[in-house]
C-alpha cells in the first residue's frame, strides 16, 4: 500500500493528472443509485460504475443553494467568505468595485487562474452562477480558456429563456447562452448560432437541441481537440437537475411505469445525466486519458422539494443534511489501484477541492492556497483544505475535523433584492452537528417521494434550534435524535465556537438590480443576458431566434 502511494505521490510530481470536474445541479441524496441499490427508479450505471472504480465520499458537504457552493468552489473559500447569496445577476454597488457584485469579489484568485499558472488548460462548460456584471466575473475573466453557458441560476432547457431570478427586461424575455473562447482574440459574445427558436420546449421538441446536449458536444469536443501531452483542468457544471425539470422525450418515455408526473421528469433527467457523464468518460478513455485522470463528481446542494434526499432530513435551502451532504466520489485512473472501491467517511466540501486540484498540480499547500491579490484587497484568505492525501492513504486522518455552516441572515433562500448579513447557522465539528436558529423543512422522505400524497406545507415545518440543536451524525445521519439536553457543554463549546467564527464573516454590500444590466442586455447583446458594467452601448447583435 505504501509503495503504491508513494509513486502516485511520485508521478503526480512528474505528470500532473487531467482533472474533470462534474458538477450535478439539485441532485438528491436518494435519487443516484449507489444510494438506492435495486430501485428500478433510479437509473444511473455509469455515476455507478465510476463508484466502484473510484472512492464514494460519503460525506462531501456543500451549502444549501446554487450561487455559494459554486462561488466557494472557485475561490476556495467557505461560503461565508465570498457569497452566501443567491440574488439577480444585475446587483451592482458602484461604492465598491470589488466586492459590489452578484457571485465572486474581482480580486479573488480562481482554482481555474492557479491551474493554468502550472500548466493547465482549463475550460468551463455549463452554469456559471459567479457573477455577471463585468468581464472578470465571467469564466475567462477567472482564467478558463473557453466557455459555453449560462450565467444565472436557471434558463429553459429548450428555449434558453432565463427562468430563475431576473426573467425579463420590460416586455422583452431574456436568453442566458453565452460563449467565450481565448484562443479566438478573447471573444466573449451571445451564443445566439446556438440558441433554440424560441418555439422550441417540452412539448415542441422537434428540430431543436436540448441545452445539456448543447454543453454535452462542447466538453467532448474539449476532451477530443486537447494535446493529451498538456494537463487538462475541464469544469463542466450540468443544467440536470435543477428546474424548469424537462428532457427529452426518449429518455421522459424510459419512465412512463412511474404514475406520478414529478417524480417521473426527475427521474429521467437523473437517468439524462448519468448517460451524458458516460459519454465523456468514454471519450476520455478513447483518447487515452482516462488513465491519466482524478475525476470528481458532486451535487451543488441538496435536492430540491421535487428531488429525493432520503433518508435524509431536509432539501434544498435548509442546513438539514438533506440540504448540504450531496452524492460525490472521485475516480479516475490516477487514483492508486488499492484504493478503488472504498467509501471514505471524512468530511470533505466542495471548497477543499480548490487545495486538492492545486495539490494534484504539484503546488504546495501553502502555494495552492496563497492569494496575494486578495490579501491586498483585504478579502478573506482561503480556507481549502487539501483532501488528496486523504483519498490516497498516505494521511490515515480525514484533514478537515471542523466545517462551519453558513446561511443569509433572515432568508432561508438568500434572495430578496436587498442586503443580507453572512451569519453561520450551526457547525460540525467531529462527529457532531449544531444548528442554531430556526429551521424550516425539517422532514423526512420516504423511498418514493414525490407522490401524489405529498404536501407543499410540509415543507414549512419548523424547529426552534435558537438555544442550539445537536446531533452525533456517525450515530444518528438522519438528525432524529436532538441530543442538546443531555450534552450541555457541548452545545457550549460549539455556540462559542459558532461565535468566534461568526466575527470572520464577509457581509458585503452588493447593491441592488442595476437598471444598466437590462439596458445592455436589451440593446447591445440583442436580448441575451451578460457583462453591463464599463460596456459600450451599440445595438449590434440581433435578436434571437
Amino acid at each position: 500500500m505504501l509503495h503504491a502511494v508513494l509513486c502516485v505521490t511520485s508521478w503526480a510530481k512528474s505528470e500532473p493528472p487531467h482533472i474533470i470536474m462534474l458538477l450535478g445541479d439539485d441532485v438528491g441524496w436518494g435519487n443516484v443509485g449507489w444510494h438506492r441499490q435495486g430501485d428500478k427508479e433510479v437509473v444511473t450505471p455509469h455515476l455507478d460504475r465510476l463508484v466502484e472504480r473510484g472512492i464514494e465520499l460519503d460525506q462531501m458537504y456543500a451549502f444549501k443553494y446554487c450561487s455559494p457552493s459554486r462561488s466557494a468552489l472557485q475561490t476556495g473559500r467557505n461560503p461565508i467568505h465570498v457569497n452566501v447569496v443567491n440574488p439577480v445577476t444585475t446587483e451592482h454597488n458602484p461604492q465598491d468595485p470589488v466586492s459590489g457584485f452578484a457571485g465572486i469579489p474581482t480580486d479573488m484568485t480562481s482554482i481555474a487562474e492557479k491551474l493554468a499558472g502550472v500548466g493547465y488548460r482549463a475550460h468551463a462548460v455549463g452554469k456559471w452562477d459567479c457573477g455577471m456584471a463585468t468581464d472578470r466575473h465571467t469564466p475567462m475573466g477567472r482564467g478558463y480558456q473557453t466557455w459555453l453557458g449560462y450565467f444565472g441560476h436557471c434558463n429553459d432547457y429548450w428555449s434558453e429563456i432565463d427562468k430563475c431570478g431576473m426573467g425579463s427586461c420590460g416586455d422583452t424575455a431574456m436568453v442566458d447562452l453565452w460563449e467565450q473562447n481565448r484562443s479566438d482574440a478573447n471573444t466573449s459574445h451571445p451564443a445566439a448560432h446556438l440558441n433554440n427558436s424560441q418555439a422550441c420546449s417540452q412539448q415542441h421538441q422537434g428540430g431543436c437541441v436540448f441545452e445539456d446536449d448543447l454543453f454535452l458536444q462542447r466538453a467532448l469536443r474539449v476532451v477530443r481537440e486537447h494535446d493529451a501531452s498538456e494537463p487538462l483542468f475541464l469544469f463542466w457544471a450540468m443544467h440536470a437537475c435543477h428546474g424548469p425539470r424537462q428532457v427529452p422525450k426518449w429518455m421522459y418515455n424510459n419512465f412512463a411505469f412511474i404514475e406520478y408526473d414529478p417524480r417521473r421528469m426527475y427521474a429521467a433527467l437523473v437517468s439524462y445525466l448519468d448517460q451524458m457523464i458516460g459519454q465523456l468518460i468514454s471519450a476520455l478513455e478513447d483518447k487515452a486519458m482516462y488513465d491519466h485522470s482524478v475525476v470528481v463528481f458532486a451535487s451543488d446542494n441538496g435536492g430540491d422539494d421535487q428531488a429525493n434526499n432520503y433518508p435524509l432530513r431536509g432539501a434544498k435551502f435548509s442546513n438539514w443534511q438533506g440540504g448540504i451532504r450531496v452524492p460525490a466520489f472521485v475516480a479516475g485512473g490516477f487514483l492508486p489501484a488499492a484504493r478503488r472501491g472504498l467509501k471514505l467517511a471524512g468530511a470533505t466540501t466542495l471548497w477543499d477541492l480548490y487545495a486538492t486540484f492545486g495539490s494534484l498540480a504539484g503546488l504546495s499547500h501553502k502555494e495552492a492556497t496563497a492569494d496575494p491579490l486578495a490579501d491586498r484587497a483585504g478579502l478573506p484568505p482561503v480556507d481549502s483544505v487539501d483532501q488528496w492525501g486523504y483519498w490516497v492513504g498516505s494521511v490515515r486522518e480525514p484533514p478537515r475535523q471542523e466545517l462551519a455552516i453558513g446561511g443569509a441572515l433572515g432568508s432561508s433562500h438568500g434572495d430578496g433584492g436587498h442586503h443580507l448579513q453572512t451569519t453561520v447557522e450551526g457547525l460540525i465539528s467531529g462527529d457532531m452537528k449544531l444548528l442554531l436558529g430556526i429551521f424550516a423543512e425539517a422532514i423526512w422522505t420516504g423511498p418514493q417521494f414525490p407522490n401524489a400524497t405529498s404536501n407543499a406545507s410540509d415543507w414549512e415545518t419548523t424547529v426552534d434550534c435558537r438555544l442550539g440543536c445537536l446531533f452525533n451524525l456517525t450515530s444518528d445521519p438522519t438528525e432524529s435524535r436532538d441530543l442538546a439536553g443531555t450534552q450541555a457543554a457541548t452545545v457550549a463549546r460549539m455556540i462559542a465556537r459558532i461565535e468566534a467564527i461568526n466575527a470572520t464573516a464577509f457581509s458585503p454590500v452588493r447593491g441592488t438590480s442595476d437598471p444598466r444590466g437590462c439596458d445592455v442586455a436589451v440593446h447591445r447583446y440583442g436580448g441575451f443576458w451578460g457583462p453591463f458594467v464599463a460596456v459600450s452601448m451599440p445595438s449590434t447583435k440581433p435578436r434571437p431566434k
